[in-house]
């Protein structure tokens, strides 16, 4: 991490890098050499969202076949022309309860732990914190 910080190559940690968008059904792949928070811009476009939208729509098995209702068959090729839902996709993600049972495990303090507690019951002046970032 340090030398990637040191040549100034930005690092994406994020629930998204984690691959949940690849996960989704017609998103493309990160290359290798593409930084992923671009990546995350490019994929997350109107044009690319409604792109994959009509990909999704194509390999849908529902959508190839011949409709029940017209109604129920516009109502779900809508579905797909929406585009790729990240945070709906993320909600329902093995990472996302992973995530969710950490916080709520790291939420309990040890067992003995004390409270913070502080010296001051507020910051110090502008002109101290200055100086301090000086040093």
């Amino acid at each position: 991490m340090r030398e990637r910080a040191v040549r100034g190559r930005a690092v994406v940690k994020s629930p998204l890098s984690a691959g949940v968008p690849q996960a989704i059904p017609g998103v493309p792949a990160c290359p290798a050499a593409l930084n992923p928070a671009t990546w995350m811009l490019e994929i997350s476009s109107p044009g690319e969202e409604a792109r994959m939208g009509e990909q999704r729509a194509l390999a849908c098995c529902m959508c190839a076949a011949p409709p029940h209702s017209q109604g129920a068959a516009d109502a779900h090729r809508a579905s797909h022309r929406a585009g790729a839902d990240f945070a709906d996709e993320y909600l329902k993600s093995a990472l996302f309860q992973h995530n969710e049972e950490l916080v709520a495990r790291l939420s309990e303090p040890k067992a003995g732990a004390q409270a913070l507690a502080f010296t001051r019951g507020y910051a110090h002046g502008w002109k101290t914190q200055f100086k301090e970032l000086l040093q």
